[in-house]
């Protein structure tokens, strides 16, 4: 507690009734995480990965950089050094900081078959020291490997094309029955063909397996692995 005092040259004194409380609050750790990637991924040796990295704190952020290390460390696989990819100026400046990296992996030349780990490191001005709590993990796979992904998702995309067609076609059924009928469709009927209509929509744009979301995966694993088939990423 604070509180004042006044003395007067004969030595009279009179302390204010009002005391001022003042409360230490604790420095925290900053956080950090990568908002991007999320999911494991099975990459080539040449791939090339984009990255969302965040990292917080209750007063201001240093530095962020982003890790690379091998979940079995030997010696063809040594942990290269943090990438900086945020240093903040000589006078703190508060607030969040966000950065954007592509982690090129030629460079490193990871053998096929290993496995490695990413994180977000951030440090604040205290020297404060977090990592990301859940490491982002890589494979690495040969182009073999990678090829059965590709035909495995073609044929996921294949396979949702399929049922989106199947629903549209019996969608189609029941309207042209409708149109040559002379009853007026039931309730249930209408239902029934809206129903259909529903799952079309599911196949091509709804959920991890619509044929939209396929095909986006597709593009992104084309291009995050540096694969040469243009022709088949343009009919995608």
């Amino acid at each position: 507690e604070w509180s004042f005092t006044f003395t007067t040259p004969p030595g009279m004194a009179s302390r204010t009734e009002r005391r001022l409380s003042v409360e230490v609050a604790p420095d925290d750790p900053p956080t950090a995480q990568v908002i991007a990637p999320t999911d494991e991924l099975f990459v080539l040796p040449e791939a090339k990965i984009d990255f969302e990295v965040e990292a917080q704190d209750d007063l201001a952020v240093q530095s962020l950089s982003l890790s690379m290390e091998p979940e079995h460390p030997s010696d063809d696989q040594v942990s290269p050094p943090p990438i900086d990819l945020y240093r903040g100026p000589k006078t703190p400046a508060s607030g969040d900081q966000q950065a954007s990296h592509v982690l090129d992996l030629s460079p490193l030349a990871p053998p096929v078959g290993s496995a490695w780990q990413v994180q977000a490191i951030a440090r604040d001005y205290a020297g404060q020291e977090s990592t990301s709590p859940r490491p982002l993990r890589l494979r690495i796979i040969s182009r073999e490997e990678f090829v059965r992904r590709l035909d495995a998702l073609q044929s996921r995309l294949a396979a949702a094309l399929q049922r989106a067609h199947a629903h549209q076609h019996e969608a189609r059924q029941r309207v042209d029955q409708w149109q040559t009928s002379t009853s007026q469709p039931t309730g249930d009927d209408a239902l029934g063909a809206l129903s259909r209509q529903r799952q079309v929509g599911e196949a091509l744009v709804s959920g991890p397996d619509s044929a939209i979301q396929l095909a986006k995966t597709l593009i992104v694993e084309y291009r995050r692995n540096q694969w040469p088939d243009d022709g088949a990423r343009l009919q995608i």
